[in-house]
């Protein structure tokens, strides 16, 4: 009976240790880093890049304007390799012009959900759901006060006015200008 006793004090003392040893440690891996959220097959290259460290650095905040904006700014100089083709046109399972894929990718590290920030590639679409917006139409009169989080759609072409052909994410705003980040600016991420 004792060394039963005795076995079992010991058993409930190492138990403690392990228990206070893991409790002491789960904080470590519980940080709610933006990089977790990247649920697809990221390329190896795109993993040791300073653009996926720098995404791990990211603590979400639960707000999703400050975490859209903060997970845009760790990707400002990535640069495609060629043809339109990035890590943004991975996770969306399409190369292609990648300004609103870009967006869509940085709401979805963020972790918006779909039915707030729809996956959604072209920015045609983009500009005509329902996601905040300035740009064009709307921003030319001035109808709605411009906020981090917000995009704007602009036209980048020779075309005629109006056309709609490229999406930035506004991240900062002061009593002079709008701040955005830029996917697909001769072909890279560009804070403007």
């Amino acid at each position: 009976r004792q060394n039963y006793s005795m076995i079992k004090s010991r058993i409930k003392s190492a138990i403690a240790v392990v228990l206070i040893a893991v409790l002491a440690v789960v904080p470590m891996f519980s940080v709610n880093a933006a990089a977790k959220n990247v649920e697809y097959s990221a390329s190896s290259s795109y993993m040791s890049s300073s653009y996926y460290k720098a995404l791990c650095e990211v603590e979400l905040t639960g707000d999703q304007v400050t975490d859209i904006c903060n997970i845009a700014k760790t990707q400002v100089g990535y640069h495609e390799s060629g043809n339109n083709y990035t890590e943004y046109g991975r996770w969306y399972g399409r190369q292609s012009y990648w300004c609103n894929v870009f967006v869509s990718w940085c709401a979805h590290v963020a972790g918006v959900p779909t039915s707030v920030f729809p996956k959604l590639a072209g920015v045609g679409s983009a500009y005509s759901s329902t996601l905040p917006s300035v740009g064009a139409d709307c921003f030319k009169f001035g109808t709605k006060p411009v906020e981090p989080g917000d995009l704007l759609f602009s036209c980048t072409c020779s075309g005629s006015f109006g056309c709609i052909d490229h999406v930035g994410l506004i991240v900062d705003v002061d009593d002079q200008y709008i701040y955005t980040v830029e996917g697909n600016m001769s072909d890279a991420v560009r804070a403007i």
